[in-house]
């Protein structure tokens, strides 16, 4: 009975722990323009230019996640190009 509460309590542990190290949902690219767009007051105009730009930056992330790129380093550096 005992080894039941200690294997219990170790199932309840590892459920904790891997919540905790559970990575928060990044937001789309819709919700990142209608963030920055009320935050940074920008125009239409603005707001098409910054679409357009988190476009291109999401076709850079993807292709880099297609070829796997190295360590975390390697990736920024390549998104930076």
């Amino acid at each position: 009975m005992r080894c039941l509460y200690i294997i219990k309590g170790m199932l309840f542990m590892l459920f904790i722990i891997s919540m905790s190290m559970a990575q928060p949902k990044l937001p789309t690219k819709e919700e990142r323009l209608k963030q920055l767009k009320e935050k940074l007051e920008l125009t239409k105009e603005q707001a098409a230019k910054v679409g357009t730009i988190l476009d291109s930056n999401q076709k850079k992330a993807d292709v880099l996640q297609d070829k796997k790129v190295g360590d975390r380093r390697q990736h920024m550096e390549a998104m930076k190009a």
